[in-house]
């Protein structure tokens, strides 16, 4: 999954139903197989700087964009391995947002626009 679930305006409709779908789908399986022991969330990554985006996205973009600080791919996987790690045990049917506070910058701060909320 990634930020278009919440930022499903205009621009990210279809990705974000579609997405939201996945969200959706992962929290209802859980409530059946949950008795069972069995956990299932879904990350929700933003803006993350893999190597196919160092590849297109200028240098002094992903260095000094004030509108949107990369995760890292490192940063992403970390999460990931929290919720397979025993410490996430009493977490199920969530889903983490890793978008370092991409989604409260543009939806829950300061910055709002009609097409991204």
């Amino acid at each position: 999954m990634s930020l278009g679930i919440d930022l499903a305006g205009r621009v990210f409709l279809v990705c974000g139903v579609a997405r939201g779908g996945i969200g959706g789908a992962t929290a209802r399986r859980i409530a059946a197989a949950g008795e069972y022991g069995i956990r299932a969330n879904t990350v929700s990554p933003g803006a993350v700087l893999t190597e196919r985006v160092k590849s297109r996205v200028p240098p002094a973009n992903v260095e000094s964009n004030d509108d949107v600080k990369f995760t890292s791919v490192d940063q992403l996987a970390n999460a990931i391995v929290f919720l397979l790690s025993d410490l996430a045990s009493g977490i199920s049917g969530q889903t983490l947002v890793v978008d370092s506070a991409l989604s409260t910058k543009f939806c829950g701060g300061g910055r709002k626009t009609a097409t991204a909320c």
